[in-house]
């Protein structure tokens, strides 16, 4: 069985929990933080696919399509 999915180059991700918290209140004004930050770094997912070696990609064909088939590296 085989699995795809579309991925922006540009998603970041972590390869482990980067374990995210809302910040707390600064100050007496304004409104309270509600973004969920986090200090662990993580990566584009170009930069994931930069780091696997040439073995770890394998071409299949999805589909055929009207001008040539529709291929994926995975």
């Amino acid at each position: 069985m085989c699995f795809v999915a579309d991925v922006h180059k540009d998603q970041r991700i972590w390869l482990n929990d980067p374990e995210p918290y809302v910040p707390p209140a600064s100050g007496g004004r304004g409104r309270r933080a509600s973004k969920r930050r986090t200090e662990a770094p993580g990566q584009t997912v170009a930069q994931w696919a930069r780091q696997q070696s040439e073995s770890a990609w394998k071409r299949i064909t999805l589909r055929q399509g009207e001008k040539a088939s529709v291929s994926s590296a995975s």
